[in-house]
């Protein structure tokens, strides 16, 4: 089952298919040691610590709301990932000291993006193995104000609301807003770059800015050695990390569709996802094998179905082929998805021996008969022959409907 982790990394991104023309706006949020008033300049992993509260009380309220993170449903059900000690202390600084400090930043800089312009906030977890975990508050020119955060602070630690320790108030080299800033100027060196691409509609970046070292990550499945180097020498300041994210967008005149060397097989499989419609720009696929969500409250069989627009689809494609397809960018959340295809590798089908048709064919066919009101986006649960009869059945899932199409083998 996939691993989803709400506890946020120190990283801004910015994902785009061909730039971006506006600052990107950050919103994002993370949820999650009396003060001492000296300035002690306490190094903490190299971080120039402002002030550091003391744990002047027992917790109790704090440990309280603690062991009710452990009784969570997240956390046994292993929603977040595998359940440890570890991983409850860190949903538990989300949780109760990272709102704790997210509410006292709201109550002395403003609300919406005011802190944005003095500092940064970002979680270090104990599962990522963090030598000082805990929730970060980084201002980068400290006035009178860090004070005030300071105190709303230490007063909750002092009636064992919250822990001081996982707090940390440290001076940062750069703002949020120093970060949108940047990822802002190397998108704009991005776009024109993604433009003059052949298959422009294809090609996606990702920016992301690293909270803690202030590096520039770029992730393409297009840029070639000179504009990589380019992009570096944009940025003499900074370290710019440049890697290829999934295959390359083909150039004009490149194959966007591979087949197997072994036109078919003689073993039923259920890798890739099968192409269930066809447009003249894009193709609906559906998985050919369901995810199991059982265990989180979901679905015990769900077929994941994802639109992919690609050009010249109904040209280079056929329905009910099995596919593995190389998506660019990410996909939107909706179902079906919403993607865009940078290349399509087609699977060899399955064709039993004494076969006249191969399973793409009958599952071609099984899906031409097909109500597209009852079964708009069907999913296809199994695909058999029988050699004594000499015909295929195909089921099919849509939904809570379901049926079974019988395919003569001629």
């Amino acid at each position: 089952m996939m691993k989803k982790i709400l506890i946020v990394p120190g990283m801004l991104v910015l994902l785009a298919a061909c730039g971006t023309e506006e600052p990107p706006a950050s919103n994002e949020q993370v949820e999650g040691p009396a003060a001492s008033s000296e300035k002690d300049g306490k190094a903490a992993n190299g971080r120039e610590i402002l002030i550091t509260l003391e744990q002047t009380a027992d917790p109790v309220k704090r440990n309280e709301a603690a062991a009710a993170v452990k009784e969570s449903r997240d956390f046994k059900e292993g929603v977040m990932d595998e359940p440890t000690e570890e991983l409850a202390e860190d949903m538990a600084v989300q949780q109760i000291e990272a709102r704790a400090v997210y509410e006292a930043v709201e109550t002395v800089y403003g609300k919406d993006l005011e802190f944005d312009k003095v500092g940064d906030i970002f979680l270090e977890n104990q599962t990522s193995g963090a030598k000082e975990p805990g929730i970060w508050v980084g201002i980068k020119m400290p006035d009178e104000r860090v004070d005030e955060l300071a105190g709303i602070l230490q007063k909750q630690v002092d009636a064992g609301e919250i822990l001081a320790a996982p707090i940390h108030i440290y001076r940062i080299p750069h703002t949020r807003t120093d970060l949108n800033d940047l990822m802002y100027q190397a998108a704009k060196k991005l776009k024109p770059m993604a433009a003059a691409h052949s298959n422009p509609d294809s090609v996606s970046y990702s920016i992301s800015a690293d909270t803690i070292t202030g590096a520039i990550e770029i992730g393409h499945n297009f840029l070639t050695e000179n504009q990589i180097k380019e992009l570096k020498q944009a940025f003499p300041d900074r370290e710019v990390m440049i890697e290829q994210e999934g295959k390359m967008v083909p150039l004009e005149g490149e194959p966007t569709v591979k087949y197997s060397d072994s036109l078919v097989t003689s073993e039923p499989s259920e890798a890739g996802s099968y192409i269930v419609s066809l447009e003249e720009g894009r193709f609906l696929a559906v998985e050919a094998a369901p995810k199991d969500f059982g265990g989180s409250g979901g679905q015990h069989k769900y077929y994941s179905a994802i639109h992919f627009a690609f050009k010249d689809a109904k040209k280079l494609l056929e329905v009910g082929q099995r596919v593995e397809v190389e998506a660019a960018g990410s996909i939107q959340e909706s179902y079906p998805g919403q993607g865009r295809a940078v290349f399509v590798e087609v699977l060899p089908p399955y064709q039993p021996e004494g076969a006249d048709l191969t399973e793409a064919e009958a599952v071609k066919l099984a899906l031409e008969g097909l109500d597209s009101k009852q079964f708009n986006f069907p999913a296809i649960r199994s695909v058999t022959y029988n050699g004594e009869q000499d015909r295929w059945t195909v089921e099919i899932v849509a939904d809570d409907q379901e049926t079974e199409k019988t395919v003569e083998d001629k």
